[in-house]
């Protein structure tokens, strides 16, 4: 059981960022998707792209970046896009989720439903990540482009394994606009932060817990649609049980330490699949 104070200390981090897992979770992703091609000829090649040693961790975080970027114009140096190529670039703000309706339209099947979030303009998160797929397996392309394949699907593959990057429930952003409460009178956190980094951040020695979590069954569901379709679930199932739809902008939800210590199994499960079907699908692309 978590202690208000730490509670307190998690929520005063967790509020300043509203990205898919932070860096953080994105980071255990990349690591744990290397530590799989390890020995490989997919790392072999990529390491060629690169001119010598990749770092996934570091690169998993970039689209996040990129995104800072294009408001901001600040673009990190190992990111791989120039102050200039990120100018050029469409907003990529939508290219992180998709609103996969919370709670089900009635009658409407799981595959309806996703068709339905998937047509939404711009393209959102599932049709990003199968574009760069197709671009990472081209060996037509230079391989600058196919390095920045990579490092797009790092990214897009992590957010779409946290549920409320799925999701979206009464307009409400994937709980972005969900203001939400872990200590009595505490306020600037939402829903979709707390999955993000505050739950991750509860957790002791995440790392390890991830390669503890990992088994051969997590590789056989490679489809991006199918990983969404698991965040719809979690988010009906877990991430917004017994979180009421606030009446308002200026409404508090309170939260639980028993709904922090029930998401810390899921936000590992989730951080573990991503890393695994990320790593077998840079294998079978990257030739």
């Amino acid at each position: 059981m978590l202690k208000p104070a730490l509670l307190l200390a998690l929520a005063a981090i967790s509020a300043t960022r509203l990205w898919a897992w932070g860096d953080q979770g994105h980071e255990l992703i990349g690591k744990a998707a290397q530590e799989r091609l390890a020995g490989t000829k997919a790392l072999a090649t990529i390491q060629k792209w690169f001119g010598g040693p990749v770092d996934f961790a570091k690169l998993a975080t970039c689209a996040d970046n990129i995104r800072g970027a294009q408001r901001n114009g600040s673009v990190r140096p190992d990111c791989l896009l120039s102050a200039a190529e990120v100018k050029a670039l469409p907003p990529t703000e939508n290219w992180h989720h998709m609103n996969l309706v919370v709670p089900p339209v009635a009658g409407q099947t799981p595959a309806q439903a996703l068709a339905a979030a998937a047509a939404q303009n711009p393209p959102r998160v599932v049709a990003k990540i199968e574009e760069v797929i197709k671009q990472l397996s081209n060996k037509k392309l230079k391989d600058h482009d196919r390095a920045v394949a990579l490092m797009w699907l790092l990214h897009f593959g992590g957010d779409i394994h946290q549920p409320l990057h799925a999701v979206a429930r009464n307009n409400d952003k994937g709980g972005n606009d969900v203001t939400v409460s872990l200590v009595p009178g505490a306020r600037g956190l939402n829903l979709h932060s707390v999955w993000d980094s505050t739950i991750l951040r509860s957790i002791q020695d995440p790392e390890a817990k991830v390669k503890a979590a990992i088994t051969p069954a997590m590789a056989s569901k490679l489809k991006p649609s199918d990983w969404a379709l698991e965040s719809w679930t979690l988010a009906q199932t877990v991430v917004y049980k017994g979180v009421r739809v606030p009446s308002g902008k200026d409404d508090v939800v309170q939260l639980t330490q028993q709904y922090i210590t029930d998401g810390q199994p899921v936000v590992i499960k989730r951080l573990a699949e991503a890393g695994v079907r990320l790593a077998e699908i840079i294998k079978k692309n990257v030739k």
